[in-house]
């Protein structure tokens, strides 16, 4: 059950959307203070290189390399079947690197930060302007995706949700492997063991 504070963050938001005069699968949210209860939902922090997710996150894994701040289609596919498989039609993508902060209205300024996007084709995905560290979100929040800089991203979401990516994107254990890799031989590499171990307790 959604709580108060996320029903009224959606009702906002579809009240936006429904003042929205071209309806696509990708839109603007201009507003990104409606946005800020879904974040918190699912995000601790906006930080992928540590342990983002809410406690209330079960399951969580990784993706390696993504497509510099995008997914990959085969990771971007396996993410909408985790939507689907919730029922769900709708998420959403903001920029998590500002200067002022995530869901400050001032940031923006004559660019967009957050997208709302209703299941969008691989190619509408990749033709957002997205150029910083973001995110990917539900409005229930059930999941998340954080991208870094340093091209991997990281998914967290319930048993259902991971389970669905999982069946769908058989490459994830190799992701994990070649992202341990790589950050055992970097010098700022201690973070990754604490998020290998995250990972193995919800390898089911």
């Amino acid at each position: 059950m959604l709580s108060p504070e996320l029903l009224r963050a959606l009702t906002e938001l579809e009240a936006h959307m429904r003042d929205s005069s071209a309806m696509t699968h990708i839109s603007a949210v201009k507003d990104p203070r409606v946005l800020e209860p879904l974040w918190s939902a699912v995000f601790d922090s906006g930080d992928a290189f540590g342990a983002p997710f809410q406690p209330r996150i079960s399951q969580v894994i990784a993706f390696y390399p993504t497509a510099n701040y995008r997914l990959t289609e085969a990771q971007y596919s396996a993410v909408l079947a985790g939507i689907r498989c919730l029922g769900e039609d709708e998420f959403f993508i903001s920029h998590t690197e500002r200067a002022r902060g995530a869901f400050d209205p001032r940031e923006s300024g004559e660019h967009v930060d957050d997208w709302s996007c209703q299941l969008p084709t691989y190619a509408e995905y990749v033709s957002t302007p997205v150029f910083l560290e973001n995110a990917l979100y539900s409005a229930s929040g059930a999941w998340g995706v954080l991208l870094s800089h340093e091209e991997h991203a990281v998914l967290g979401g319930t048993a259902a949700f991971v389970g669905a990516v999982k069946e769908s994107y058989h490459e994830w254990r190799d992701d994990l492997r070649r992202l341990a890799e790589f950050w055992r031989a970097n010098p700022h590499g201690d973070w990754i063991e604490a998020f290998v171990a995250r990972c193995g307790r919800t390898d089911t």
